[in-house]
């Protein structure tokens, strides 16, 4: 296999921010597992980061200082890279670390692989914002769009991203650049559930786009399945950052008892998260838009039975790779104008679920044993570089023919 000299472009190394921070790091720990050289380009890092990226054999760097530079601009500076290290290929992820990727290689590595990845679809985000503007959702298009089309490859994190923004590249004027999809993988880990005598049931993520995640509706399903369950059930809400607290407390508790309610900041500590997982009987993932949903994937990988989004792209995946074992852990969601009739169907599922734990859990194993196969981190890599040695030999091809036209 060739080898080749990776520089991926993050915010952070542990997941403090979301999903692209798991995925990218996931994704690095996978490449350099393979035999790539890995370097993770960073505003800054901890001790901690650093010891536990090289640990998986990657190495974090940051940008050369220069004293004055504003700290929204550090990034776009020069990274320092290790001795005779030079990327083949840079990794930007949509626009949070699109714009550097791309800043990074126009300015210092012009002979690199630029790959832009799709992380998000910005339509179906920006209408279920309280704030909803279909200017922003444009512009928001309008920057993923020029981004894609200033890289020398596209990969969309799973197919539903793909389906998405396959059509947005024809608009672009010029040819557009190709676009694949890789999957991310599932960690199989040992199970170790430690549940309490309550029956938890959790709901994780960033929590202040609460319409987005589908917060209402897991609210109000278990405020229902509580009304007519023997016993009640406590929604935990992993994800609130402090300065959205009173909001989210103030939704869950126009459904829910105060003692049915159970809310943590985010962590990015693994641990913690692990922990929460553990003690859940059962995880929820209502989202009315959610690109992937790595969340609900690192709850199948520690045996913890799931009910996600029909409009998830972790939806579309399941499907493909387990076939009809699927249906027993997609639900269907629909508008917020539907809520009542989701509600219904959601509160439903739910105590299907509780009422039969065993049979949850069997179906969850079973699901895993599927996933294990095809959702590989390392097969997403192996998968990933084939894609860039492609490109790599497009453009080759069209570097001679521009040298040769040049020479006419």
């Amino acid at each position: 296999m060739v080898e080749l000299s990776v520089l991926a472009v993050a915010t952070e190394w542990f997941s403090k921010k979301g999903g692209i921070s798991t995925f990218n790091r996931e994704l690095c720990i996978a490449l350099a597992s393979i035999g790539h050289k890995v370097c993770c380009f960073l505003p800054e890092f901890t001790t901690d980061e650093e010891n536990d990226a090289r640990n998986q054999k990657v190495t974090l760097v940051t940008p050369r200082f220069i004293p004055g530079v504003p700290e929204e601009a550090v990034s776009y500076l020069a990274p320092q890279l290790p001795p005779n290290f030079s990327p083949d290929v840079i990794l930007g992820h949509d626009r949070i670390t699109g714009p550097i990727a791309q800043h990074q290689k126009e300015n210092w590595f012009d002979g690199a692989i630029l790959v832009y990845f799709v992380h998000t679809t910005p339509s179906e985000i920006e209408r279920f914002k309280r704030e909803h503007s279909l200017a922003e959702a444009e512009r928001r298009e309008e920057v993923q769009l020029q981004l894609a089309g200033a890289c020398n490859l596209v990969v969309a994190v799973g197919p539903l991203l793909l389906d998405y923004f396959s059509p947005e590249l024809a608009g672009l004027q010029t040819e557009p650049p190709p676009i694949e999809y890789i999957n991310p993988g599932v960690n199989i880990r040992p199970e170790v559930r430690t549940r309490s005598g309550q029956s938890w049931i959790l709901i994780s993520g960033r929590m202040e786009d609460t319409a987005i995640k589908g917060l209402d509706l897991a609210a109000a399903a278990v405020a229902r399945f509580n009304n007519t369950s023997a016993t009640s059930s406590v929604l935990f809400v992993r994800g609130c950052a402090e300065e959205h607290e009173k909001k989210v407390r103030d939704l869950l508790q126009s459904h829910l008892s105060y003692n049915s309610i159970k809310i943590k900041p985010y962590t990015h500590l693994r641990e913690r998260l692990d922990a929460d997982m553990r003690k859940a009987a059962l995880l929820l993932m209502p989202s009315r838009a959610e690109g992937f949903g790595l969340v609900a994937l690192e709850a199948i990988g520690l045996g913890v039975p799931i009910l996600i989004s029909s409009r998830s792209g972790l939806a579309d995946v399941l499907r493909s790779v387990a076939g009809s074992i699927a249906d027993r852990f997609i639900v269907t969601v629909g508008e917020e104008s539907d809520l009542e009739t989701d509600t219904a169907e959601w509160s439903s599922r739910i105590a299907t679920v509780m009422a039969d734990l065993e049979t949850a859990n069997r179906n969850v194993q079973e699901l895993r044993l599927r996933l294990s196969t095809d959702l590989r981190w390392n097969l997403a890599a192996e998968q990933l570089t084939q894609y860039i040695i492609a490109a790599q030999e497009s453009k080759t091809q069209l570097d001679e023919k521009t040298a040769d036209t040049a020479v006419i």
